[in-house]
């Protein structure tokens, strides 16, 4: 009985120095692809810099359209129509 215990403390010990290994080889070779990859351009901080940028225009436009419906003559229904156009009715 004491064998069987013991060949199964080895085997037990061989598969976690198996699985150790496999996980420094691994580790190894996802840091050696990150070296090697080429670094990422600009195009992601241009994208974002645009979408910004719409994003205020869009705002801008917006703003100036609900200043133009409060300060017409009938607040109420501009507003009104400003709101269906958002919704696209």
């Amino acid at each position: 009985m004491p064998s069987i215990m013991g060949d199964l403390i080895g085997h037990i010990v061989n598969a976690l120095a198996v699985i150790g290994v496999a996980c420094l080889v691994w580790f190894a070779v996802r840091a050696a692809w990150r070296r090697l990859k080429p670094a990422q351009d600009a195009s992601a901080a241009i994208v974002a810099a645009q979408m910004r940028q719409h994003i205020e225009d869009q705002a801008k436009r917006r703003q100036a359209a609900i200043e133009a419906a409060v300060a017409g003559d009938n607040p109420a229904d501009d507003l009104a129509d400003l709101g269906n156009e958002r919704r696209g009715e």
